[in-house]
């Protein structure tokens, strides 16, 4: 469900449905980020895209989020699935299965599904593609059918919305970063306590590396009285005595 890209210069690091562009040059020249926030488009309903080239076919989608009472042979997880005649016929890609990308001209941001194999062209999976428009007076977004190929399983839809500009979902790459922290200090507890369990213990001994995390407290009033004493210059261990060595 990982959906998104932050896009530092060259550096690329993958966060929830979010694209996020350093503003300037450098890294260095600016300390400004805006974001392209998709995770708002998410909806409480399904969208529907009617097919262009097939009479009774349809698109019906989510964004960033799964679709609502999918019928097999979607799922649960699904985020584009293909209808015929009010019929589910195809899985065009889990939201867990998904790709986005800063895209180039008037696409801000490009967002890829991939689904089931495709039964009419070997080796090659269904296929949904989604390009962003940013527009900053559409606050409810708009659909249009760019290429609907049924026969190669593909289908490209152009969402026009004011979240695909930059900076309109308010998010920062510090708010992101916080919450990559947690969620990898929740695994690792988590984790940790899975396989203290398995060695048999319990209790307070579930916590991985008991002896760090209960002298940390200690560890970082000990940081602070450094960085105090050093402010005021006065070096550790001063006013105490000690016997001289010879």
């Amino acid at each position: 469900m990982e959906c998104s890209i932050i896009h530092v210069n060259t550096f690329l690091f993958t966060c929830p449905c979010r694209l996020f562009m350093m503003l300037g040059m450098q890294l260095e020249k600016t300390k400004t980020a805006k974001a392209i926030d998709l995770t708002p488009l998410a909806s409480k309903t399904n969208y529907v895209v009617n097919s262009a080239t097939t009479q009774g076919n349809s698109y019906q989608f989510n964004l960033c989020a799964a679709m609502h009472n999918a019928a097999a042979p979607c799922t649960s997880s699904s985020m584009v699935c293909e209808y015929t005649n009010s019929q589910a016929t195809a899985n065009y890609g889990a939201i867990d299965n998904i790709q986005v990308s800063r895209g180039s001209g008037n696409i801000a941001a490009i967002l890829v599904s991939k689904g089931d194999a495709c039964p009419t062209l070997l080796g090659a999976k269904s296929t949904a593609t989604f390009n962003f428009v940013c527009d900053s007076s559409v606050k409810t977004p708009t659909f249009k059918l760019l290429e609907d190929l049924p026969n190669q399983c593909k289908v490209t839809i152009q969402v026009t919305s004011k979240y695909a500009c930059p900076g309109s979902g308010g998010g920062s790459i510090g708010t992101v970063l916080v919450a990559v922290f947690i969620g990898v200090l929740a695994l690792y507890f988590i984790a940790g306590a899975g396989l203290m369990y398995r060695q048999g213990h319990g209790g307070s001994e579930l916590i991985v590396h008991k002896t760090f995390w209960c002298g940390l407290p200690g560890l970082i009033g000990d940081g602070f009285g450094c960085c105090f004493n050093t402010i005021r210059g006065k070096p550790m261990g001063a006013g105490s005595e000690y016997s001289s060595l010879k």
